[in-house]
C-alpha cells in the first residue's frame, strides 16, 4: 500500500512539475534574457573600465619618463653644471678650484634629489668618461656604455631597465650632453633611476583587494615589483596570454591564467618608445561579483515565484491524481494479468534456447557413440579401436559437462557470477574447441583450419566462460555452413592495442545489413520460429564485456562472416 501511494505521490509531483512549467516559461524567459543582457553589458563596461586604468596609467608612466628626460636635458645645460664641468675640466690639479666647484655642484645635485625623489644617484662624466661630481661613490664608468656613447653624440638618452653592476639592483639611467658656451659637448650628465619611484606609479592603481598592475619587458621578464610575488625583477619570466598578446605590440582585455594559475581578467598596454608592457588584472572572481550578485538576487526572485506557483499547482494536482486512483485500480489488474503472460512466454523462450544450445552437444555425444559402437562391434577389434573408443568416450563426457554448463548459464543469464580468471593460452583454448567439434563438423562436410601465432603472451580470462564464448560464436558459423565449407580460426598479438585478437571465418550464408546492429541484443533471432531464443550471441558479448574486450562482426550475404574478438593481454602490476 506504501509503494502504491508512493506512485500517486509521484504522478501529483510531475503534474505540478508540469503546471510549473508551463508557468515559469515566459518568466524565466524574460529572466534570462534580461540577466544575460545586464551581464554582457556589465562585462564590457568593467573591461572597458580596467582597460581604461591600463591605458591612462600607461600614458602617465610615458608623461613620468619624458618628465625625466627633460628634467635630465635641463638639469645639464643649468648654469651650475654648466660651469662647475667647465671648472673641473679645466682645472688641471688645482685643488682649491676643484674643491669650491666640485663643493657647489655636489650641493646642486643633493637638492635636485631631494626635490624630485626620484634618482639613486645623479653624476657628470667629462667625455673620456671619467667620474667629475657624483651624489653616491666616485668610480670610473666604461665609456662603451649605450647612455653614454649616446649623450656624447649629443642625443638625450634613456636605458631600458637592467641589473646594475655597480649597485647590484634594477635600475635604468637617463643621459643628457653638457655643453659648453659654444654648443660642444664636453661632458655627460646622468641620472640613475630609483625603481621605487615606477613600482610607486604601479602602486598607485587600486583595483580591489587582488587587483595589481606591474610592468614586463619585451622578452617576458618582470620590471616591477609583483604584488603577490616580490623579489622577482629581472628574475622571473612569465607567459600569460595577456603578455604575449601585450609583447606583439598589441593593447586590449580578456580573462586568462596569470602567473599564479588563477583567472583573472588582464588588460595590457604596450609602450612602444620602451618596449614595455604595463599589466593591469584582477582575480576574475571579484572582478565580476556585482554580476554574481545580480544573479543571487534574479534566483532569490525565481525561488518565491516558484514557492508561489508549486503552491497552487499542489492543489490542482492534487484533485486530478484522485480522479486517476479511481481508474488506476482496474488498470493495475489488467497489469498483473500482462506480467503473468509475458513471465510465462520468456520462461519458454529461455526453455527452447536452452533446448537449442544443448542440442549440438547431444548431436556430438551421439556422434561419438556411433563411432564407439562401430570400433567395438568389430569381430576382432584392435588396441587401436579400444583406445580411439576411450578418445570418444572422453570426449562425450567434456560435452556432457558442456551441457550442464550452457543450463547452469542461461539460468544465470541475468545474474552472471563473478569471473575466476586464471593465466591462460588462448591457443590451449581453441585447440580444445577444435577437437569437441569436429565430429561436427566432418558430419556437415566442413573444413577447419586453424592459423595461430606461437608468440602470443599470455592473458588473464576465465577459461571456462571464454569456452563458453567462443563455442557459441563456432556453432553459430557451423550452423550458418548449411551445404558445407570452411572454418577458418586464426590468433595474432596486436601490439598497438596491447590485446590478442581471435578471428573466427566461415564460408556461410553471411548475415543481412539491416540485422548487424542487433545481433548482440538479447532475444533477437534470425533463425526460425523454435530453432533459436537470441541468447547465445549476447551471452557471448556479455562475457567478452566482463573481460574488459570486444567483439565485432563483418559479413556479406553468400560469402560469410568475420567474428573478430579482442582481449586484453596481461600485465603485473
Amino acid at each position: 500500500m506504501r509503494i502504491e501511494q508512493k506512485k500517486y505521490e509521484v504522478l501529483k509531483r510531475n503534474f505540478i512539475i508540469l503546471f510549473f512549467v508551463l508557468s515559469l516559461i515566459p518568466l524565466f524567459t524574460v529572466s534570462l534574457i534580461s540577466y544575460f543582457s545586464f551581464k554582457n553589458s556589465l562585462h564590457n563596461t568593467i573591461s572597458t573600465h580596467l582597460f581604461e586604468i591600463a591605458r591612462n596609467k600607461g600614458i602617465a608612466l610615458q608623461k613620468w619618463l619624458f618628465e625625466r628626460l627633460t628634467d635630465a636635458g635641463v638639469f645639464a645645460q643649468s648654469p651650475t653644471v654648466v660651469e662647475s664641468a667647465v671648472a673641473l675640466i679645466n682645472a688641471k690639479n688645482d685643488l682649491i678650484a676643484e674643491k669650491k666647484y666640485t663643493f657647489t655642484a655636489e650641493q646642486y645635485l643633493q637638492l635636485v634629489m631631494n626635490k624630485y625623489e626620484s634618482y639613486d644617484e645623479i653624476f657628470i662624466l667629462d667625455k673620456n668618461g671619467q667620474m667629475l661630481i657624483t651624489t653616491g661613490k666616485m668610480e670610473n664608468i666604461e665609456v662603451n656604455r649605450d647612455y653614454f656613447r649616446n649623450a656624447i653624440n649629443g642625443r638625450t638618452f634613456n636605458t631600458n631597465i637592467f641589473l646594475s653592476a655597480l649597485t647590484h639592483k634594477p635600475t635604468m639611467v637617463i643621459a643628457a650632453p653638457i655643453r659648453n658656451s659654444k654648443e660642444e659637448v664636453i661632458g655627460v650628465l646622468a641620472e640613475r633611476i630609483k625603481l621605487d619611484a615606477i613600482n610607486k606609479l604601479m602602486r598607485d592603481i587600486e583595483i580591489g583587494k587582488t587587483g595589481e598592475s606591474y610592468l614586463v619587458n619585451k622578452e617576458g621578464y618582470f620590471l616591477t615589483e609583483s604584488k603577490f610575488e616580490p623579489g622577482y625583477t629581472l628574475k622571473k619570466k612569465i607567459s600569460t596570454k595577456g603578455t604575449q598578446e601585450s609583447i606583439k605590440g598589441e593593447s586590449g582585455v580578456g580573462e586568462y591564467i596569470d602567473y599564479r594559475d588563477k583567472k583573472v581578467l588582464g588588460a595590457y598596454f604596450w609602450i612602444p618608445e620602451m618596449e614595455w608592457s604595463l599589466m593591469v588584472e584582477q582575480d576574475s572572481s571579484e572582478a565580476f561579483q556585482e554580476i554574481r550578485h545580480l544573479k543571487n538576487i534574479i534566483l532569490t526572485i525565481s525561488l518565491i515565484t516558484i514557492l508561489i506557483i508549486i503552491s497552487f499547482a499542489n492543489l490542482a494536482s492534487g484533485k486530478i491524481v484522485k480522479i486517476l486512483e479511481r481508474y488506476d485500480q482496474e488498470f493495475k489488474k489488467q497489469q498483473k494479468q500482462i506480467m503473468r503472460a509475458e513471465k510465462l512466454a520468456a520462461m519458454g523462450q529461455l526453455a527452447a534456447g536452452v533446448a537449442h544450445e544443448i542440442n549440438n552437444p547431444l548431436g556430438g555425444i551421439s556422434n561419438c557413440l556411433k563411432l564407439i559402437s562401430t570400433k567395438i562391434d568389430k569381430p576382432n577389434p584392435e588396441p587401436k579401436d579400444f583406445k580411439d573408443s576411450v578418445k570418444y568416450l572422453q570426449t562425450s563426457e567434456q560435452e556432457l559437462n558442456r551441457c550442464i554448463w550452457i543450463v547452469r548459464n542461461f539460468l544465470s543469464f541475468s545474474r552472471r557470477p563473478n569471473l575466476k580468471p586464471i593465466l591462460t593460452n588462448i591457443n590451449s583454448v581453441i585447440l580444445e574447441l577444435v577437437a569437441l567439434i569436429e565430429p561436427q563438423a566432418k558430419v556437415q562436410n566442413i573444413l577447419i583450419t586453424k592459423k595461430l601465432s606461437s608468440d602470443l603472451p599470455p592473458i588473464k580470462v576465465d577459461a571456462q566462460q571464454l569456452h563458453q564464448a567462443l563455442m557459441n560464436v563456432i556453432l553459430n558459423s557451423l550452423e550458418a555452413m548449411t551445404h558445407g565449407g570452411e572454418l577458418k580460426i586464426c590468433t595474432e598479438y596486436n601490439q598497438r592495442e596491447e590485446a590478442i585478437k581471435i578471428d573466427i571465418i566461415d564460408t556461410g550464408v553471411g548475415i543481412p545489413e539491416e540485422n548487424l546492429p542487433h545481433l548482440f541484443e538479447p532475444f533477437f533471432s534470425t533463425k526460425p520460429e523454435g530453432k533459436g531464443t537470441g541468447l547465445g550471441l549476447p551471452i557471448v558479448y556479455e562475457i567478452i564485456d566482463e573481460h574488459n574486450g570486444s567483439i565485432e562482426v563483418e559479413s556479406s550475404l553468400n560469402k560469410g562472416t568475420t567474428f573478430t574478438v579482442k582481449l586484453p593481454i596481461y600485465k603485473e602490476m
